[in-house]
């Protein structure tokens, strides 16, 4: 029994960290990183500085958020993201550097933009909003999976995020998150939602979540929901997806990491333990 399990703790070791070594994705940085800001971030996303890469300039940024006023995301394209699939774990999200949007945030972007399965590490060298997460992600998820996304569905994800930060500072991000998500699921559901039916679901969410949207968040969620309503997305896929996300708040260090790790051999360990207990339970 002692040497079954010391074996069963190795193989256990042993699997896990070929796994984690095995582990490969595509790095989104943003143009505007300088060179050495650029060492810090390979160091903290624990990857070689010749990872596969992609770049994402302010232009492109602004091309993605369209109706969004330039008070509102970033002046520099300063955020990286990098994204690694994860064999169908749900969307995990890691984030640092990134003042105001949340990972939650950025998961329900990520489910507007049909993403799914993936780690998801944002950071930036120094404290930005994290505005333009989204389009960064997108833009490395497109590369790792060899196929594009529509314009139409980026751009209603990346305003999404957006306008639940713009909001969020005012009635706090949580509050802010419930909201957009409770009309993002009502909009998905009826099949035959047009722009007025968009509109009472908005004021219905208004009331019950004690929220007055100004005329411009107003014209923000509308535009953003009609695109939604116009995507494939389906209510099975937001529930799904929300049900298996997990959050790291605002911090990927070596701790985190590594508790990470704990975890995981905790919970392989422990299963090991219940299927011998129920094998010499049988005897």
């Amino acid at each position: 029994m002692y040497k079954m399990l010391i074996s069963a703790i190795a193989i256990i070791l042993i699997s896990f960290q070929s796994v984690a070594a095995g582990s490969t994705g595509i790095l989104c940085i943003g143009a505007d990183i300088k060179s050495q800001e650029k060492d810090r971030i390979y160091k903290e996303l624990n990857i070689n500085a010749n990872a596969e890469c992609v770049t994402l300039d302010h232009k492109e940024e602004k091309n993605y958020l369209p109706g969004v006023s330039s008070q509102s995301i970033n002046s520099k394209a300063s955020v990286c993201s990098y994204v690694v699939n994860n064999n169908s774990e749900g969307l995990r999200v890691y984030t640092k550097n990134i003042a105001y949007v949340t990972p939650e945030m950025i998961a329900s972007s990520m489910i507007t933009a049909g993403i799914k399965d993936v780690d998801l590490k944002v950071i930036s060298p120094y404290s930005i909003s994290g505005s333009t997460a989204v389009i960064s992600i997108i833009k490395a998820y497109e590369k790792l999976e060899g196929s594009d996304i529509s314009k139409d569905v980026k751009i209603a994800a990346a305003e999404e995020l957006v306008f639940m930060g713009d909001l969020g500072q005012k009635i706090g991000m949580q509050k802010s998150l419930q909201f957009t998500n409770e009309i993002k699921k009502a909009v998905v559901k009826d099949k035959t939602a047009d722009i007025n039916a968009i509109k009472k679901i908005i004021s219905n969410n208004e009331k019950r979540f004690n929220i007055s949207l100004d005329d411009m968040e107003k014209k923000s969620i509308i535009s953003i929901m009609d695109r939604v309503r116009k995507s494939d997305l389906s209510e099975n896929q937001i529930a799904a997806q929300q049900k298996n996300f997990s959050t790291y708040f605002n911090d990927f260090s070596e701790t985190t990491v590594k508790t990470g790790f704990l975890r995981t051999i905790i919970h392989r360990l422990l299963y090991f333990l219940k299927e011998v207990s129920m094998y010499f339970t049988k005897k």
